[in-house]
């Protein structure tokens, strides 16, 4: 695309984005606008970290959930890099790349992928995740003036929507958290005829003693997989 396609072209995909309701929706359209805008570009993702694990925020399609399975497994390649330096990661030649001795060729052999970029997306305080883009053919993302500015303003638009959703979830999993504590104290007051405070008192016990997180072991107590364990010294 020339300068004036690619204004017109993200000034009606900001319309798009806007229509929008959900972050998830957000994602999907942004990735799917990566493969449309970006010359050679054949798929596209968005990953974040989850513990030692990358993940696919959202992906045009399998291959960017394949990518991030094998380099989880790897613990290697340019989206992992890009997460953890902050820089962005241009692979031309994926098959003899030697920064990536295991994940290359891995990628190269599975689904076809031989070079790609993972472009950081920074929310102004911390890397949460990366916009990564991936071809079949050698050298798709080296040297392009017009690619690399239309990759930066992808990010742009993926790293809110990525921050929304890991928020989302975070509060997701705190909700999920509180309530099955609050089972649990529930559970060993009526079994131990104590008050509240105790109860918690014994799942923390037990959360230190078996050196599990709080709610993990609350989880287990209410699924009946620690059956007086929360009581033992």
């Amino acid at each position: 695309m020339d300068d004036r396609e690619l204004v017109r072209y993200f000034a009606d995909l900001a319309r798009r984005l806007m229509a929008e309701e959900s972050v998830e929706a957000t994602m999907r359209v942004i990735v799917d606008a990566a493969v449309e805008v970006i010359d050679g570009c054949h798929h596209a993702s968005i990953s974040h970290m989850r513990g030692r694990s990358l993940v696919s925020a959202s992906s045009n399609d399998d291959i960017g959930h394949i990518l991030d399975g094998i380099q989880t497994g790897a613990d290697e390649g340019p989206c992992l890099d890009a997460i953890r330096t902050g820089e962005a990661m241009v692979a031309d030649d994926l098959a003899v790349d030697e920064r990536w001795p295991v994940y290359g060729p891995r990628a190269v052999e599975s689904v076809g992928v031989i070079s790609s970029l993972g472009q950081p997306l920074h929310d102004g305080r911390r890397i949460v995740g990366a916009l990564n883009l991936f071809s079949e053919d050698r050298g798709t993302f080296s040297g392009h003036v017009d690619d690399d500015a239309a990759a930066a303003i992808l990010a742009a638009h993926a790293t809110p929507a990525l921050v929304a959703a890991l928020h989302r979830e975070n509060m997701v999993v705190a909700l999920e958290s509180r309530d099955v504590i609050g089972q649990a104290k529930g559970m060993l007051r009526a079994r131990a005829g104590i008050d509240e405070r105790e109860a918690f008192d014994l799942l923390v016990k037990a959360s230190q003693r078996m050196q599990l997180k709080l709610a993990e072991v609350a989880r287990r107590l209410v699924d009946g997989d620690l059956g007086d364990d929360t009581t033992g010294p």
